[in-house]
């Protein structure tokens, strides 16, 4: 069986490895890499589904544009910024714990085949949703922090 790569999952792994190699190295990452792939996923979308594909990229990008930019122009502090990246996360994250609990419940006559303990051991479930969640927090915390110490303005100027 054949694998291939859909233009659109190309372009989402390419401009990922350029963000974070510039993150990396210069610890930023520039207009020109966000704007290349604002450009690019309009291209990508003409492509695949016409005019319609395109506008609606190009809507979605204003509208994630316009969410930070209200907070800019309203003067958010750095905390502020911190803590809407946290709450984002805390609902995907608290959705993901709420159905791996129900699937392991669900599932737990199935996994008696190849486990010896139950999927409904209390320690396990209390322990793999704590470790989840730290883990989930360590990865939104430390960027989110880092962002919201630049000073948007300084920023701009900089590019």
């Amino acid at each position: 069986m054949e694998s291939t790569m859909s233009a659109r999952a190309m372009l989402i792994v390419i401009v990922g490895l350029a963000a974070v190699i510039e993150d990396l190295g210069w610890r930023r990452i520039s207009n020109w890499t966000s704007g290349g792939a604002l450009v690019g996923g309009l291209i990508v979308h003409y492509l695949q589904k016409g005019w319609s594909g395109a506008w609606h990229s190009l809507l979605g990008a204003l509208i994630g544009f316009g969410v930070f930019l209200v907070f800019y122009l309203l003067g958010a502090r750095a905390w502020d910024v911190v803590r809407l990246v946290l709450s984002a996360t805390s609902a995907s994250v608290g959705g993901g714990l709420a159905a791996g609990l129900a699937l392991s419940l669900i599932f737990d006559n199935l996994a008696q085949e190849w486990l010896t303990e139950s999927s409904r051991d209390p320690i396990i479930l209390c322990g793999s949703a704590v470790l989840l969640v730290a883990v989930a927090g360590l990865a939104c915390f430390a960027p989110a922090r880092r962002a919201a110490s630049v000073d948007p303005s300084e920023a701009l100027r900089y590019e």
